[in-house]
């Protein structure tokens, strides 16, 4: 790896070359340090590379980017640093805080791996969500299917996972919770008992049988359907029975003591015709006619209109008014009598005919009262109308039970199966069985870098906790929680695929753990491409260790700001 800096801090200028490991020593204050964090800033893309762990372990910057200009060296105007990698580079510009890109496969690394961030200081919650983030111990969608498939289909079990991803597990998991008190106050709405596993499980309603063993809802409404109909027909049968004798009785009541009206009828028929003869034979109205000549003798002629249509008169001799009054009065008097006798006759006819239908209708009525006499003995009793009611009422209750039985069932059923979910979702479930599978690998991980290094094993246990050689983090001392950090360090960056780790002020070691440290970054170079950048106060230039003939990389002396 290539690294430059210019004026970051307290670095005047760095250029160096060195692989797997870049070796800073110096004395206080003379810039290694700065060399780390400018490195730092690259790699992570931070400007200014001082954060602290979100709720969620993410880094959060505490200055804000326009604060940038903080980072360059005190009388220069800006500042730069570039980490290279091959044909590939990344690097930072201040106080603009611009970072920059080169090549396909550009270096990067986490803010654990430069030690912006160490996971042993995290909060217990945070250590936990970041550790389990990284380590991959939080369950999949997979994880949740192959738990659940033999409760729920696929698109249930992606509902449940979508509220995982919204809301969390344990949210999750307290609404399932909710859901299952709610199906529980169910089961004891339906049965009017306590809930009780056991209980849900063999419980059997008052008045079971195991005729109804075999049954099943829709043959049991359809008893019901059957049972309520013969009783509607009993009941509507006898009802119907009395109204219809009642109206056929008066049906035939009203056909009888009808009179024959035909002789009537025929006498009014030969008044009407008299009537209307004597009108046809009165002397016609005669006015002033128009003539005109005759097609086959050509003389006047009038045309007349008659009842029979219009026909050829000769022209009438003219009569005087008083004449003509006397007749036109006469006409109007035989007008007068044939529309009487007309109205009579059609009162007549038709007072016969709807006598005619009245007979009729009293006759059929009288045929429909017999056949009702002749099948009045076969009418049911009230006892037997008393028997379809209690055939109604046992069907129903029937029904009743098995229901009760069959919404038991069901509900006990759903609690079962959501208490599977519960039992997924809690902190003992799904979560703690992926992290007892992830934590059993990583730990061995740790524990091949600490034999390496011939520290004492490093561990995470089930709580996330950090312990080493099963002392918990915060009780070890400055240098045990240093080689901790170094191994943790290692190995989250090959776990998060980091391409560099920064290990500063390594100078809290004695011999054998810096010994241990560089065995610890040779084990690793050699199983992989991470390289290293360590950070150590040393008091002497001759004092800093050749790495070139361990062939580990290259070792530099630092001094006011410049390497050398």
């Amino acid at each position: 790896m290539k690294i430059a800096v210019r004026s970051f801090r307290g670095i005047e200028r760095v250029d160096v070359e060195a692989g797997p490991v870049a070796f800073f020593a110096g004395r206080n204050h003379t810039g290694k340090s700065s060399i780390c964090l400018a490195v730092a800033s690259a790699l992570t893309g931070m400007a200014i590379p001082y954060v602290r762990p979100g709720k969620d372990g993410r880094p959060m910057s505490l200055f804000t980017k326009a604060q940038a200009g903080a980072m360059v060296r005190g009388g220069t105007d800006s500042g730069s640093v570039t980490v290279a990698i091959g044909e590939s580079s990344v690097g930072m510009k201040w106080p603009s805080g611009e970072a920059t890109s080169v090549g396909d496969k550009p270096p990067h690394s986490s803010v654990y791996a430069t030690g912006l961030i160490n996971a042993p200081d995290l909060d217990d919650k945070t250590r936990a969500m970041y550790l389990a983030d990284v380590l991959g111990t939080l369950p999949t969608l997979a994880d949740l299917a192959a738990a659940l498939k033999e409760i729920y289909p696929g698109e249930q079990i992606e509902k449940i996972w979508k509220k995982i991803e919204t809301d969390g597990w344990d949210n999750a998991a307290k609404e399932i919770r909710e859901h299952g008190a709610r199906l529980k106050g169910q089961w004891e709405a339906a049965t009017n008992e306590r809930y009780g596993a056991t209980k849900g499980a063999g419980w059997i309603p008052a008045g079971w049988n195991e005729q109804l063993a075999g049954s099943s809802v829709d043959a049991l409404e359809v008893e019901v359907s059957k049972a309520k109909h013969n009783l509607e027909a009993m009941i509507a049968g006898a009802a119907t029975g009395e109204a219809e004798v009642a109206h056929l009785k008066q049906s035939v009541a009203g056909g009888e003591n009808l009179p024959d009206l035909s002789a009537d009828i025929k006498k009014a028929q030969k008044e009407f015709e008299d009537a209307e003869q004597a009108r046809n034979i009165l002397p016609p109205l005669v006015k002033d006619q128009e003539t005109c000549a005759c097609p086959h003798c050509t003389k006047d002629v009038a045309v007349v209109q008659t009842r029979n249509g219009y026909e050829l008169h000769v022209p009438a001799t003219k009569i005087g008014k008083a004449e003509h009054d006397k007749r036109s009065k006469a006409l109007g008097a035989a007008i007068a009598v044939i529309s009487h006798k007309r109205s009579v006759l059609d009162d007549l006819k038709t007072r016969e005919s709807r006598n005619t239908a009245m007979r009729q209708l009293a006759a059929e009525a009288q045929k429909k009262l017999d056949e009702i006499t002749a099948k009045a003995a076969k009418r049911p009793s009230e006892t037997v109308i008393n028997e379809a009611r209690e055939a109604v009422r046992i069907a129903e209750e029937q029904l009743r039970i098995f229901k009760a039985k069959f919404t038991a069932e069901h509900l006990h059923a759903s609690v079962e199966r959501n208490q599977i979910v519960i039992d997924a979702l809690a902190p003992e479930g799904l979560r703690k069985a992926k992290l007892t599978g992830a934590l059993s690998g990583f730990n061995d991980a740790l524990e091949t870098l600490t034999n390496t290094a011939d520290y004492k094993r490093v561990t995470i246990d089930e709580d996330m906790n950090i312990r080493m050689a099963g002392r918990l983090y915060a009780l070890l001392s400055a240098s045990e929680q240093y080689r901790a950090r170094a191994v943790l360090q290692t190995a989250l960056a090959i776990k998060d695929g980091s391409d560099i780790v920064i290990l500063d002020g390594a100078d809290i070691l004695d011999v054998d753990g810096r010994n241990g440290l560089f065995s610890l970054i040779a084990g690793v170079a050699q199983d992989s491409t991470i390289q290293f950048i360590v950070g150590m106060t040393i008091n002497r230039q001759d004092q800093v260790p050749d790495l070139s003939g361990m062939e580990l990389g290259a070792a530099f002396w630092i001094e006011n700001g410049v390497v050398s």
